[in-house]
C-alpha cells in the first residue's frame, strides 16, 4: 500500500504487474506542492518501506521493511491536482534484496477538495484524557464547520489537537508548541503527520486564571474553507 499526504495518510492499495512479479503501481493525486508519501505492505507499521535520507529522491536507498521511517518520506513537487504514477519494485534472490521507487508526472487535473471533505471525520484528542480517547466533533450540516465541547480537568488547562479520521498522522495542529487562540501569527497545520507536540492550550495565558477552573466547558470550533482539508 502507498500512504501520504495525497491520501491524508490512509492506506490505499497498490497493483501487481500481472507480469512482472515485485512490481507494484498506484496512481496519486497531488493535494500539496510538495507530497509526502512511503510503502507499507499488508497495512503494517511494522513493514514500512522509505527512504533512507530523509526527504529522499527516487534515486535514494530503500529502507525497511520496519517501523523505522517516521519522519523519512519520499517527496513529489508538481502543481496541486496534477497525477503522478509510483512504482515499487523488489526482488529478493538469496542474501539480495533490492528495492527501489519511482514515480512519474501522468497528467494534469483538479483537486476537488469540497467533494474530498464530504467523508471527513474530525476527533479532538486533548490532555484531560491523557490523550487517549477520541471525542468526535460534529459538523455543521450548512457551514460544514466541526465543533466539539471540551471540559477542563483538574491541571487548569487543555492541550488538544485534532484527527482526520481519528489518525494521528493526518492530525490538524499549530505551527509552534503550546499555541492559544490569542497568539499573533500562528497558524493552523495539517492534516498532516507533523503534529508530533504541537498542541492548542487552553488556560496558558495569566488571563485565563480566573475562567479556566476544573469543570468549566468550552466550545473548540474548526472552520473549514473554501479548499477544505
Amino acid at each position: 500500500q502507498v500512504i501520504g499526504d495525497h491520501s491524508y495518510w490512509s492506506f490505499e492499495d497498490m497493483s501487481a504487474d500481472p507480469t512482472e512479479s515485485g512490481l507494484y503501481r498506484a496512481t496519486i493525486q497531488l493535494l500539496k506542492e510538495t507530497s509526502n508519501f512511503q510503502i507499507f505492505r499488508d497495512r503494517d507499521w511494522e513493514q514500512g518501506m522509505y527512504p533512507k535520507a530523509a526527504e529522499g529522491g527516487a534515486e535514494a536507498a530503500v529502507g525497511g521493511p520496519d517501523g523505522l521511517g517516521h519522519g523519512r518520506n519520499w517527496q513529489i513537487t508538481g502543481k496541486v491536482g496534477d497525477h503522478y504514477n509510483i512504482e515499487f519494485r523488489r526482488r529478493s534472490t538469496g542474501n539480495l534484496d533490492e528495492k527501489s521507487v519511482t514515480w512519474e508526472f501522468h497528467k494534469s487535473g483538479e483537486a476537488d477538495f469540497v467533494e474530498l471533505s464530504k467523508s471527513h471525520r474530525y476527533f479532538l484528542i486533548g490532555s484531560s484524557t491523557g490523550f487517549e480517547t477520541e471525542q468526535e466533533m460534529e459538523r455543521d450540516l450548512e457551514s460544514g464547520h466541526f465543533s466539539t465541547r471540551v471540559v477542563i480537568g483538574q491541571s487548569n488547562k487543555e492541550e488538544f489537537q485534532i484527527l482526520l479520521n481519528s489518525n494521528w498522522l493526518a492530525a490538524v495542529h499549530p505551527n509552534i508548541c503550546d499555541a492559544t487562540m490569542n497568539d499573533d501569527g500562528h497558524t493552523l497545520q495539517g492534516p498532516d503527520d507533523a503534529g508530533d507536540g504541537m498542541y492548542w492550550v487552553i488556560g496558558q495565558e495569566a488571563k485565563d486564571q480566573d475562567q479556566v477552573v476544573p469543570g468549566t466547558h468550552f466550545m473548540v470550533h474548526l472552520e473549514m474553507g473554501t479548499r477544505s482539508r
